[in-house]
């Protein structure tokens, strides 16, 4: 455990046969919304889980890519997407 609280992709994405939508800031590590950024492997990895999870039950990213919809409150901060 790496003291960082997360939840399954099974558990998000389920197979439900009903239309469902998942919102959430997530903080799934990936280069979708940030093609350039620098990212370890392991960070990429754990991202990737959750596309996979997600396109095999049929969900789809809405956000545009590189389109951060994350507004900064500090300047210290990293833009972002809400997952």
């Amino acid at each position: 455990m790496d003291g960082v609280n997360t939840v399954k992709a099974a558990y998000l994405f389920t197979d439900d046969i009903h239309p469902s939508l998942v919102v959430g800031d997530l903080n799934v590590h990936t280069l979708y919304p940030d093609p350039a950024r620098n990212m370890l492997s392991a960070e990429r990895r754990k991202g990737e889980q959750y596309f996979r999870v997600a396109g095999l039950r049929g969900f789809a990213i809405i956000n545009e890519p590189e389109i951060n919809t994350r507004t900064l409150d500090n300047i210290n901060d990293r833009p972002s997407i809400i997952d």
